[in-house]
């Protein structure tokens, strides 16, 4: 199966954000620079996903389309065989997107000049989500040691004790990878609690625990932690579907949830592309086995470049991540400011996110993605070793 993700694909000229935008994120970059910072895959769809758009464009018609009633079944099915979890469908709200979602989510539960706490270093479109929509972002930077992440609780506690309206939990963690343990997550369930704040627990990473691993979601909480808690997902991120947009929001608080419908339905957000539904309907059906040899060789990706770092780049490392296929790149060594940092990848000709783009605590810091073939991951090594010149 590995020569499936073996199988190299020219990206350039399909409008990947990835491969075609370079220039407007870097500027002035080389054509040979090998783009390293959108967390997408550069391989194919699951071959069972393919047919299955096929077969739906060869029908012909693409009129109104609504998800059905097949589509939460299908979710349903998945949640009770890859996370022992009995969810019920009534729950699930499509949207047009994680983060559309999460917007639509912080307008509803939230007021204008309202605080939002996140965890940093974080996925950055958390704070400008909450900064758009005229609230205050409340930044509590996680302890780090030798490249290691923990929760501040102590902080944490502190910051939903002073007002804090709503907490955005990603599970697993982006950029670091860690898979937050059901103690933990258990923690600022307790907190939330406690201190009556809406617990936002973004789940769009949960199924690409790494061979060893296993992601527990936040709707496994007891029921008096349920009725704060969005819970959000999609099979976009797992199956490399992210252009084919269709995401779920879980809320199990029935007032809540339909608020949200309602909210929808004023930005006449309720129908949904035939092939978005087709396609994640189909992964989640079908594509376990594809998935499965994905992370594998997902893994192998990342064994591969922490062994090439280990061997001839020793002032870059990363701890192995237990979920996706994204690597938090320690590069304090070189004692570099972040711009001069960002101006070296830029120059040896691999393109990452930059830590800082991440927030606190992402200074001297990069992220890479690794969902690429293995061609593509050793010529970014070749390139990196211009790094020691």
């Amino acid at each position: 199966m590995s020569s499936l993700f073996d199988k190299p694909h020219n990206r350039r000229g399909t409008g990947s954000v990835k491969w075609d935008f370079n220039q407007q994120k870097f500027g002035d970059v080389s054509e040979n620079a090998i783009p390293m910072w959108v967390s997408d895959y550069d391989f194919s769809i699951p071959p069972q996903v393919s047919n299955a758009l096929q077969s739906r464009l060869e029908h012909g018609v693409f009129g109104y389309t609504e998800v059905t009633k097949t589509y939460f079944e299908s979710i349903q099915t998945w949640y009770q065989e890859q996370h022992q979890l009995d969810l019920d469908t009534d729950w699930v709200v499509p949207v047009n997107g994680v983060m559309p979602g999460i917007a639509l989510v912080i307008e509803q539960l939230t007021n204008e000049g309202d605080s939002i706490a996140v965890q940093s270093p974080g996925y950055g479109k958390f704070k400008e989500a909450i900064a758009l929509s005229g609230r205050e972002v409340e930044e509590i930077t996680m302890v780090e040691e030798s490249g290691c992440y923990e929760m501040d609780f102590n902080a944490i506690e502190a910051a939903l004790a002073s007002g804090v309206k709503a907490f955005i939990l990603c599970n697993p963690h982006n950029p670091i990878g860690r898979i937050w343990s059901p103690e933990e997550v258990q923690a600022i369930a307790q907190l939330c609690h406690r201190y009556n704040v809406w617990l936002i627990s973004d789940e769009i990473w949960c199924d690409l625990a790494l061979p060893g691993y296993q992601c527990w979601s936040a709707l496994n909480l007891e029921e008096r932690y349920l009725q704060k808690l969005v819970v959000t997902t999609a099979a976009t991120k797992t199956f490399g579907l992210a252009s084919l947009r269709l995401a779920n929001l879980i809320i199990p608080n029935p007032t809540m949830r339909g608020a949200i419908e309602k909210r929808k339905q004023a930005l006449f957000l309720d129908l949904f592309d035939a092939m978005a539904i087709v396609a994640s309907q189909t992964a989640y059906t079908t594509s376990l086995s594809w998935l499965n040899d994905l992370k594998v060789y997902v893994q192998g990706n990342m064994e591969f470049l922490n062994s090439f770092l280990s061997q001839h780049i020793p002032a870059l490392s990363f701890q192995m991540p237990q979920c996706g296929y994204l690597v938090w790149v320690d590069c304090r060594a070189l004692n570099l400011t972040d711009e001069a940092l960002r101006r070296l990848f830029i120059d040896v000709g691999v393109l990452p996110s930059v830590g800082t783009e991440f927030g606190a605590g992402g200074n001297g810091y990069v992220r890479l993605n690794l969902g690429c073939s293995r061609d593509t991951l050793e010529q970014a090594c070749q390139k990196l070793l211009k790094i020691n010149s």
